[in-house]
C-alpha cells in the first residue's frame, strides 16, 4: 500500500474539501449576529452515508473559508509540518478587508478552530477519522520602537492534523473554484455550492432537507424563497447555468 502523507496539491484558483463535510451541516447558515451554540459531540445532519460528529463552538462560513485556505497552504508540504503565513497576505488570499476588525476576526477564528474535535465516518474511509481542525496555532507579534504592536506585521504558525490526509484519499474530495466561492456571501448558496460540487451529476434535494441541514427558520414558502435566492446567487457567480425549484414530493 502507498502511504500518503500529503494533501493533494492543486492550482491556486482551486480549493479542496472532503465530500463528507460538504454534504453535512457542519457549518451553520445562521446570521453572524446570532449567538453561537456550543456543540458537545453533536452529530450534524448529513446527506449520504457519511456521519460527522463535532465538538466546539458553532462554526460559520468565515471559519470554513479560513480552514479551506489553511488546507491549501498545508498541501505544499507533508501534513504535520508547521505552516507559516502573515496575517495581511492571508486576508488578501481570502479577499477579506485589511482592517483591524478583520485582523482580530482572523485571530479569533484560528483560536476557535483550535478548540475543536471533528470525527468523520463513511463507507469509503472504512473507519472513523477524528482530529482537531487546527491542533496548533501560534501568533508571532511584531513591535515598534515604543513597544506598540504592529498588527499589520503579525504572523502565524499553524499545524494541521496528520489524520486529515485520510479525508483527501482517493476521489473522496471536491475541487471548489475559489473565485466563485469567495464571491458568494449568501450562506445557503455557499452550502449548496459545496453540496452540488460533491456530486458528478446534479443531485435533487428537497426543500425540507435543505431547511434541516442549513438550520433555516420559517415556513415552507419562506424557506423556498431563501433557496431561490441562493440558486440565483450561484447562477450570478457562474457556478450554475440554470436551476429549477419544484414542489417537494
Amino acid at each position: 500500500a502507498v502511504l500518503i502523507t500529503q494533501i493533494p496539491f492543486c492550482a491556486d484558483g482551486v480549493r479542496l474539501m472532503p465530500n463528507e463535510l460538504l454534504r453535512s451541516g457542519l457549518i451553520s447558515c445562521k446570521n453572524r449576529n446570532e449567538p453561537r451554540e456550543y456543540c458537545h459531540d453533536k452529530v450534524v445532519l448529513s446527506v449520504g452515508d457519511g456521519t460527522v460528529t463535532y465538538q466546539g463552538q458553532e462554526l460559520r462560513y468565515f471559519e470554513e473559508t479560513v480552514w479551506m485556505q489553511l488546507v491549501h497552504l498545508a498541501s505544499a508540504q507533508p501534513v504535520g509540518t508547521i505552516v507559516k503565513f502573515g496575517t495581511r497576505e492571508f486576508l488578501r488570499a481570502i479577499e477579506a478587508p485589511l482592517t483591524g476588525a478583520y485582523y482580530k476576526r482572523l485571530g479569533d477564528t484560528l483560536n476557535r478552530l483550535t478548540a475543536t474535535k471533528l470525527s468523520v465516518t463513511s463507507n469509503r474511509l472504512r473507519s472513523t477519522v477524528s482530529f482537531s481542525m487546527l491542533p496548533y496555532s501560534y501568533r508571532v507579534e511584531s513591535f515598534d520602537e515604543d513597544g506598540e504592536e504592529i498588527t499589520t506585521k503579525t504572523e502565524w504558525q499553524v499545524e494541521l492534523a496528520p489524520e486529515l490526509v485520510k479525508l483527501f484519499s482517493g476521489e473522496g474530495y471536491s475541487r471548489i473554484q475559489w473565485h466563485q466561492r469567495l464571491a458568494l456571501k449568501n450562506p445557503v448558496a455557499i452550502w449548496l455550492m459545496g453540496f452540488l460540487a460533491s456530486h458528478q451529476t446534479p443531485h435533487p434535494l428537497s426543500i425540507s432537507s435543505i431547511k434541516e441541514i442549513c438550520r433555516l427558520k420559517g415556513d415552507e414558502p419562506s424557506v423556498r424563497r431563501t433557496v431561490k435566492r441562493a440558486a440565483e446567487a450561484l447562477i450570478e457567480v457562474g457556478f450554475l447555468s440554470e436551476a429549477e425549484i419544484t414542489k417537494d414530493k
